[in-house]
């Protein structure tokens, strides 16, 4: 989930990830993942927090740069 600093911690994103969640259990699907940056310890205590565990890592070019990101994943209800 990627917000405007000024939404920190208003509620959006959860507000956001529950809804993605619900959308993905309506359409049957049993596990999701995401991609978040290594560095980003606010993200990822959110992923934590909405039940997500890191499985692994991927590391990827953006332009110049490489980015490194936990994957994390987490079953659908």
């Amino acid at each position: 989930m990627y917000l405007l600093p000024d939404f920190h911690g208003t509620g959006v994103a959860t507000a956001l990830m529950e809804l993605a969640l619900a959308t993905a259990a309506e359409w049957g699907v049993r596990c999701v993942w995401l991609g978040v940056n290594q560095g980003n310890q606010r993200a990822q205590r959110f992923y934590a927090k909405s039940g997500f565990t890191i499985s692994g890592a991927r590391t990827f070019q953006v332009g110049a740069r490489r980015e490194n990101d936990y994957v994390m994943v987490r079953g659908v209800r």
